[in-house]
């Protein structure tokens, strides 16, 4: 990553370099700090999970990336102390902090989806848009809605639309009418609103809210989706 001054032997040193980071990041621009905090990060996780062996095991990232895991506390630590308005994920990604009840209900979520490869793709990225420091409102609907739509075509092979999947869900009552019918209007919303399924001519309507409630609005869908449809198979 590009830093404001030009590296010189006191940042190789090994007995200096350390303080030479210090220096570099103190006197970084604001927004190449935050840069700092996501590579470091990310050099940690590479460091612990370099091995392959852990990656055949069933644990999760937190329980093989101990040193991820105590950094990532202390940032979110410092952040909340300072009042920042972000947080370090579990992929040393930036987010827009949230209440910890709704954080815990978009992670159980995306790990709801881990028999659903695409659709885990799909709403992971809706989460990048909505909550990461590159936000994209348009995209980020549009990727809540594959994600709903992916999770549908994989429990109604039949289907290739969120449309086709919703006659489907109708036809064999396994989701409430009304409930249905409640998918129904989200997805016409994200067909309508300019630039978020389609290309449009007009400018889109759609902002960080809108981007965050179809985020929620997904996940809680899909959860549901997936307990109601194996419950009653």
């Amino acid at each position: 990553m590009e830093i404001d001054r030009e590296l010189d032997d006191f940042d190789w040193n090994s007995d200096s370099c350390k303080d030479g980071l210090k220096y570099t990041i103190r006197n970084c621009s604001w927004f190449k700090f935050y840069d700092f905090v996501e590579t470091i990060g990310e050099e940690i996780i590479k460091k612990e999970t370099k091995d392959d062996i852990y990656l055949d095991t069933n644990q999760s990232l937190h329980d093989i990336t101990p040193h991820f895991e105590k950094y990532q506390k202390q940032v979110n630590n410092l952040f909340r102390k300072h009042s920042v308005e972000w947080l370090l994920n579990s992929n040393s990604k930036l987010e827009t902090a949230l209440p910890k009840a709704l954080a815990e209900r978009i992670n159980n979520t995306e790990k709801s989806l881990d028999k659903f490869e695409a659709a885990r793709d799909h709403y992971k990225k809706a989460k990048g848009y909505a909550l990461g420091t590159h936000k994209d409102s348009e995209n980020s609907i549009k990727e809540s809605i594959s994600a709903l739509e992916s999770v549908g075509k994989v429990l109604y092979p039949k289907t290739a639309t969120l449309g086709d999947v919703l006659k489907h869900m109708k036809k064999d009552e396994s989701i409430p009418k009304m409930l249905v019918d409640v998918i129904q209007r989200f997805y016409d919303y994200a067909n309508s609103e300019p630039g978020v399924r389609h290309g449009g001519s007009k400018k889109p309507n759609s902002d960080e809210l809108d981007a965050e409630l179809a985020l929620h609005l997904s996940a809680a869908f899909i959860r549901y989706v997936i307990k109601t449809k194996s419950q009653s198979d």
